[in-house]
């Protein structure tokens, strides 16, 4: 969900236009199947695609790094933060519904942990400083030899396990910006850096096209894996600090998880999918705003249906429609910021 204009790689913005699908999904359908299948996988395979993307050769010190990722990913943060934090305090005054604090939401913005019950406003922002602390860690490991590097992603793997254990006098689930998360995430951004470093993409590319066939099979084999395996580690999701019950089983079921995404969005190159294509070039926009939407979406839906919202996020024959005027109101949106966007760049 990088903001930044850079050169595209056709199917790493497939990747990340599928993966931002199964983001809104899972922020939509709260339980079963589906929702454990989609967290299984896709905020691990943004931070890949993240780091596939990683090039520490362009910049020339750390401090210019340090500056290039806040002003790409910090701000558009803050920006986002204030703003849909003031249309939830319109939305909650105008429907008169009952809050207990108006400005600890905004002022969680600082914090931007998303346990605990933190940026209500706004939750899924917490990827962003999450992002931005993975890149600040894996800027040093860059700098190791690729072994190393490995070693040091490893490392930050277990710690990332034993900080979200429960512990006596700390609760290490609060860090600010997700910092128990990043431990985690460090991993998946690793295992993309050094696979760009050490994998040739076209090679890759024209092995999957010359045996689309084959590839198809992987594909759904991939699928079905990471589905079944989702089943049997419960409940996943980095942003509050669930790795499952099983650690084995939540890198598998992601890696397996990542590689379908990946495949799918190679077979897919060739296809008329200018669609995902767009959503994935705009999927740090459509990150940040899709929550507001869904939180209106739902409550009108269960108005007109007379349906408990908590009993309509668990049903397919709600969720499903609601999916797609979430996206499409979504999609709109993301429209006009990519024009806004566009006209500022010119």
């Amino acid at each position: 969900m990088n903001m930044e204009p850079r050169k595209r790689y056709e199917e790493i913005d497939l990747a990340k236009g599928i993966g931002m699908l199964a983001v809104i999904w899972g922020h939509l359908m709260l339980g079963g199947s589906t929702n454990r299948f989609v967290y299984a996988f896709h905020i691990p395979l943004f931070f890949l695609l993240s780091g596939l993307l990683f090039r520490r050769e362009r910049y020339r010190n750390f401090g210019a790094f340090v500056a290039h990722r806040a002003r790409t990913l910090l701000l558009p943060y803050a920006v986002f933060s204030a703003v849909t934090w003031l249309y939830w305090v319109v939305r909650n005054l105008v429907l008169d519904l009952p809050v207990k604090s108006w400005f600890s939401p905004l002022l969680q913005t600082v914090l931007a942990q998303g346990s605990g019950g933190f940026l209500v406003h706004n939750v899924a922002l917490w990827f962003v400083t999450c992002l931005f602390v993975v890149e600040i860690l894996y800027y040093f490991l860059a700098k190791l030899p690729a072994w190393a590097t490995a070693l040091g992603c490893i490392v930050c793997g277990a710690i990332g396990w034993w900080v979200v254990q429960a512990h006596d006098g700390f609760d290490f689930t609060l860090l600010p910006w997700n910092m128990e998360g990043a431990m985690t995430g460090v991993v998946f951004y690793g295992a993309g850096n050094l696979c760009a470093r050490f994998v040739s993409r076209d090679a890759v590319l024209r092995r999957v096209q010359a045996h689309r066939i084959c590839s198809l099979f992987l594909l759904l084999l991939l699928t079905a894996a990471t589905f079944f395996g989702a089943r049997q580690n419960g409940r996943v999701t980095i942003g509050h600090a669930l790795l499952g019950e099983h650690l084995w089983l939540f890198y598998t079921n992601a890696f397996l998880g990542i590689a379908a995404s990946l495949l799918l969005s190679m077979l897919l190159m060739h296809w008329p999918v200018r669609f995902l294509k767009w959503l994935g070039r705009n999927s740090f926009f459509a990150m940040a705003i899709h929550i507001p939407v869904m939180v209106d979406v739902v409550w009108l839906v269960s108005k007109l249906c007379n349906v408990n919202i908590d009993a309509l996020r668990y049903s397919y024959p709600y969720t499903v429609p609601a999916f797609f005027v979430i996206l499409a109101i979504t999609c709109f949106w993301v429209f006009l910021l990519e024009k806004i966007r566009s006209r500022k760049q010119k």
